[in-house]
């Protein structure tokens, strides 16, 4: 334990204290790792930038802190105890931990790697989240996604308990550990098939819908809601054929019945190639509609996450200025 280390060692261990990884090791773990390798007091201060007073009075309230000696003291430098030596083994496994850690960071850093979670509504899964996704990843093709759609209400549950990462949704968010990053107006629209009385309209209320077989969102989406709260102060009701929550299923209905369905103009995009029409509603209660982007309040997003809420938060402006 007395002798030096080769000088290319030397060169290696003084490199190697420069180029430290982005989680640093405690600092005693770095002063005892270098008094066991240099087994001098005196080198390894000289290496650390330390007066050797210094690093000797860090390393005696080590021992008084594990209740053993570590290091014996000799006249020409010291030698690592029985007790130092399993010591000096945990330190070095924990900074090659640390660094292998520090790598991986830096890999995710650097977006090599990782996973996003999205928790959406169905109307954004159908053409805007793969679109953002499919140009995020020529960017980061080592970045995967999960992307879960259901029900506003579910998948609010997904993000508080961290299940997802992002949430995209339409529902008005009011729990208060969710916080709403990105909000992008949505207008509300009827979706037919493109030989329907109706195909033709520019615009419509949706007191021009009735009479006509209608497919309707069940309570658990958000459209029904909008819908429900513009017929609380019109004289006209909705007589439903169809109640889903598919939005899927609702569409096919509309497409194949001669029915009428709703939609937001987000899930439309796709209408003209499934010979179908999207006729945006002008009726007052409908013109709040959003698509809102949330996190969960105070959380620390994994890097990935991050940085594709950023792309996505430009998306989201795109699609609030068309």
């Amino acid at each position: 334990m007395n002798r030096a280390p080769p000088p290319q060692d030397t060169k290696r261990k003084k490199l190697s204290l420069k180029r430290q990884s982005s989680i640093r090791p405690p600092r005693i773990f770095i002063y005892f790792d270098a008094v066991a390798r240099y087994g001098s007091m005196r080198k390894a201060a000289d290496t650390l930038r330390i007066a050797s007073s210094a690093l000797n009075r860090q390393i005696l309230l080590l021992e008084e802190e594990v209740g053993v000696i570590l290091l014996e003291r000799l006249p020409r430098g010291v030698r690592l105890t029985a007790a130092g030596e399993l010591f000096a083994n945990y330190v070095r496994d924990a900074i090659s931990g640390l660094e292998t850690v520090g790598e991986q960071i830096e890999s995710l850093r650097g977006l090599i790697r990782g996973r996003v979670r999205l928790a959406t509504v169905e109307s954004a899964a159908g053409d805007f989240l793969p679109r953002v996704i499919a140009q995020f990843q020529k960017l980061h093709p080592g970045v995967e996604f999960t992307l879960t759609v259901g029900a506003p209400d579910s998948l609010a549950a997904e993000l508080l308990n961290d299940a997802a990462d992002l949430l995209i949704t339409h529902n008005a968010v009011t729990h208060r550990d969710i916080t709403i990053v990105a909000r992008a107006p949505q207008s509300f629209c009827v979706l037919v098939a493109q030989d329907h009385p109706l195909a033709s309209r520019k615009r419509l209320r949706l007191r021009d819908c009735a009479g006509y077989p209608i497919a309707l969102a069940d309570r658990s989406l958000a459209g029904r809601a909008l819908i429900e709260n513009t017929l609380a102060t019109a004289s006209v009701q909705l007589q439903p054929a169809l109640i889903s929550n598919s939005v899927a299923a609702m569409k096919a209905y509309a497409q194949l019945g001669q029915a009428i369905c709703f939609q937001f103009a987000i899930g439309c995009k796709d209408a003209s190639s499934t010979n179908m029409a999207a006729i945006p509603l002008i009726d007052d209660a409908l013109k709040s509609a959003e698509l809102m982007l949330a996190v969960r309040r105070e959380r620390v997003l994994p890097i990935a996450a991050a940085a594709f809420l950023e792309t996505l938060r430009g998306a989201m402006a795109e699609l609030a200025m068309n």
